[in-house]
């Protein structure tokens, strides 16, 4: 393989990496990559539908690489960023499975929450962590504010790949009082709610 097209084939991993580096994997879906140092970048792009396999199910990771596909890896890139991505509200709706609340709780706060169940919901968390007048949690060092805005909105994850934001995980009522929406929301892909008043919604307080 020449030095430019070895230049292009890592440009267009990186690139790729970088676009799609939170989307999950499970099971190797090419045959002949486990190992190689490019496996995890190969994967990510495969899933991501950035390259293809062969119809034998192998991807000849050390072959050389042409101008064509190059062009064709940045195009289906391009293609993935353009696409419309679905609104989610709730918490419910994202926080599932390896990231349940209270997954996220035991990965982040020890194992206190190892006695929690396993489909916890916010009201639960608002418990220990609804807001206290001294600024910390009622039954905890913090309140959930503290612990959840700075998670959602330095998460590249939340604010890049899922479009998240404010009402992402809130709702405002009639009186001006921000609800959490600690379950999942029927919505349409706008974020719009299928049904008024949001059913869920919760006063921090």
């Amino acid at each position: 393989m020449t030095h430019r097209r070895r230049l292009i084939l890592v440009t267009a991993v990186v690139v790729a990496v970088l676009a799609f580096g939170a989307v999950a994997y499970a099971a190797l879906p090419l045959t002949d990559i486990s190992g190689h140092w490019a496996e995890n970048a190969i994967v990510r792009m495969f899933n991501a539908g950035v390259v293809q396999g062969r119809v034998d199910g192998t991807f000849h990771p050390d072959d050389s690489i042409t101008r064509a596909e190059v062009a064709t890896m940045f195009d289906r890139v391009a293609t993935n960023d353009a696409a419309p991505i679905d609104a989610r509200r709730g918490c419910t709706d994202c926080h599932v499975g390896n990231y349940s609340l209270k997954n996220e709780a035991v990965s982040r706060g020890g194992a206190v929450h190892d006695v929690l169940s396993d489909d916890i919901g916010v009201d639960a968390c608002l418990f220990c962590h609804g807001p206290a007048a001294d600024g910390k949690g009622a039954n905890a060092p913090l309140s959930l504010r503290d612990i959840v805005h700075p998670a959602h909105m330095g998460s590249k994850i939340f604010v890049d790949h899922y479009m998240g934001n404010c009402f992402t995980c809130h709702n405002v009522d009639y009186e001006g009082t921000f609800q959490v929406l600690g379950v999942a929301v029927d919505t349409d892909a706008g974020g719009i709610p299928d049904t008024v008043p949001i059913p869920g919604a919760l006063d921090p307080k």
